[in-house]
């Protein structure tokens, strides 16, 4: 699969699936050069069996307003070229930071202090009800999805459009 450089108005900055675990599916750190801000991009072909729910999951998702969310804010068919099938991309906010799976084992056997721990379960859970109040389910909840950012809010990743892919 050739990774392009840029799709529309975003540069493509890292593949952040470099193993390519999906063949079908592409995952990339990107610039908004129009906003001047971080993105991700994943992009799906859109011959894919998962294409229907994955932008159905996206448009979903793209209209529930939460802050911890790291909201889709693009949704875009990119046409067939000759070197690739057409495909589907979902643009969603980028945050810096490191997630929890990351977290956890950076403290090895130490674990979370409370009030952090507390804090954490509880901006994930009112995040996740956010998308329930609108009848839209996370459905792939898991610590690689939650990020703690550098300016220690919490933030999570992949409201709905997660699980579409599996």
């Amino acid at each position: 699969m050739m990774l392009p450089e840029r799709i529309g108005r975003y540069l493509l900055t890292a593949d952040l699936d470099p193993e390519h675990q999906d063949l079908a599916v592409q995952f990339f750190r990107g610039h908004d050069e129009v906003l001047d801000r971080e993105v991700s991009l994943r992009i799906l072909n859109a011959d894919d069996p998962r294409a229907p729910a994955f932008l159905g999951a996206s448009r979903a998702a793209a209209l529930v307003e939460d802050r911890r969310l790291l909201r889709v804010l693009d949704v875009m068919t990119l046409a067939e070229t000759a070197n690739e099938p057409a495909q589907i991309a979902v643009v969603s906010e980028w945050a810096t930071g490191r997630n929890l799976g990351e977290l956890l084992q950076a403290r090895g056997d130490k674990p979370i202090p409370v009030d952090d721990a507390v804090n954490i379960v509880s901006e994930v859970a009112r995040a996740v009800s956010a998308g329930l109040a609108t009848n839209v389910n996370h459905g792939r909840l898991r610590p690689s999805r939650v990020i703690v950012t550098d300016a220690g809010e919490v933030r999570v990743r992949g409201l709905a459009v997660d699980a579409s892919l599996w």
